[in-house]
């Protein structure tokens, strides 16, 4: 199951083939502080991953990349300062609950990554993945289809209580509202991105001042 998962998110990412992008910068469209063609992101998402340093680093995590640009950049003095061109480009780590910033110098071809570990908002596939999972789901499916509710979100939040698996999972909350009855919902679902499940069908945020709930229906335990 793992494998079958990592090759679908791989493909997200247009890694097919992706050892043809191990060597040298692929040739882009764009020039300067021009913004990324969907080609030149395509390209350059899918040649940072195959880089020796950013494969040692996410192994074989299940990704998705979420977006990338370029810019005119100043280097420190340290490194010799002076302008050049870099694209900084964003991956979701499902199996870390994190997301990976990779900065491509555009001259050089010189790579760096680091952590993010900050709340990155969901892009339009994972919404729409997490309200797949929910359309799929023997309770709250009919809810999906039903002309009277209205789905808004998901939006990405990180539990505050360790043993809840959205403490380190991606978990977005899809409010499925009442359409026409105010801000009221039928349902506040939690849906876990990085297991592919609903973890909670009837979430219920803080009653009080300073209360911390568990995002995942942790049931008695």
């Amino acid at each position: 199951m793992r494998s079958k998962g990592l090759a679908a998110f791989l493909l997200l990412c247009g890694l097919a083939g992706s050892a043809a992008y191990a060597g040298s910068l692929p040739a882009l469209e764009s020039r300067g502080g021009d913004s990324l063609s969907n080609s030149d992101r395509s390209s350059l998402a899918s040649w940072a991953l195959a880089q020796p340093e950013v494969k040692a680093h996410v192994g074989a995590d299940r990704l998705r990349f979420l977006r990338g640009g370029a810019e005119i950049a100043k280097r420190n003095q340290d490194q010799g300062g002076g302008e050049y061109r870099r694209a900084l480009l964003f991956y979701r780590n499902y199996d870390r609950g994190l997301v990976h910033e990779v900065e491509v110098d555009l001259n050089s071809g010189t790579v760096g990554i680091r952590d993010l570990y900050d709340s990155v908002q969901p892009t339009n596939e994972e919404v729409a993945a997490a309200i797949e999972i929910i359309r799929k789901d023997p309770v709250l499916g009919v809810l999906i289809g039903d002309p009277a509710i209205h789905v808004d979100g998901g939006f990405y939040e990180r539990a505050m209580i360790e043993r809840d698996p959205c403490h380190k999972d991606i978990c977005l909350i899809v409010e499925l509202m009442n359409a026409g009855v105010g801000n009221g919902w039928a349902n506040r679902v939690i849906v876990n991105l990085s297991k592919g499940k609903v973890a909670n069908r009837d979430f219920h945020g803080p009653t009080v001042e300073g209360q911390i709930v568990p995002l995942s229906d942790l049931g008695a335990h």
